[in-house]
């Protein structure tokens, strides 16, 4: 079995016993070596059944450079979600780091979602400057205060402690599916 169906499979396995409408906001890290459009449609599906109507998803999508300039991974994820339906929020490049580049996109399935601002803002320090942090800890603490309430369920698809951390931290409920178990 190729890789990328084993990876796509298992997670498919891994999330179809957690309930409809009981996830808040979802962490997602989308490896290059793994996305393929069937695959993204089809996890794009289950987060879909997944989420709160209110909910949000981001995906970490890794892109990589060519000779060319980078091969445009993450943009071509959100354009298949765009075209089923998401709404694209935001994107932003967290990191570029030996000639590869991490686009978190943030999407909705529809234009009224949860989303606190002034509690991701809050947690981050008094000064203007304290709201840069950078690294994967200070993401994963800003989705979880920004994008799930207090008490709130959120869904790891990441493989790092990252997210369970920052949910232990705020006092968020973490659910987490690995995705390492799809390269064994």
């Amino acid at each position: 079995m190729n890789s990328k169906k084993q990876f796509s499979e298992t997670l498919s396995a891994g999330i179809s016993a957690i309930p409809d409408a009981s996830v808040d906001c979802c962490l997602v890290r989308l490896p290059a070596s793994s996305v393929h459009a069937r695959q993204v449609r089809a996890l794009a599906g289950e987060l879909g059944r997944l989420l709160k109507p209110e909910g949000s998803a981001w995906l970490t999508v890794d892109d990589s450079r060519t000779s060319r300039g980078l091969d445009g991974l993450p943009w071509r994820v959100a354009f298949v979600l765009q075209n089923d339906g998401w709404i694209l929020r935001n994107a932003v490049v967290v990191g570029i780091e030996d000639g590869k580049c991490e686009t978190v996109l943030f999407f909705v399935k529809q234009a009224r979602y949860y989303f606190d601002l002034s509690a991701a803002r809050s947690a981050l320090g008094p000064s203007r400057g304290d709201v840069l942090l950078a690294g994967r800890a200070a993401l994963a603490d800003r989705v979880v205060l920004a994008a799930c309430p207090e008490g709130g369920v959120v869904l790891d698809l990441t493989d790092g402690p990252e997210a369970r951390a920052a949910a232990d931290r705020w006092g968020r409920t973490l659910v987490r599916v690995q995705q390492a178990e799809a390269a064994a």
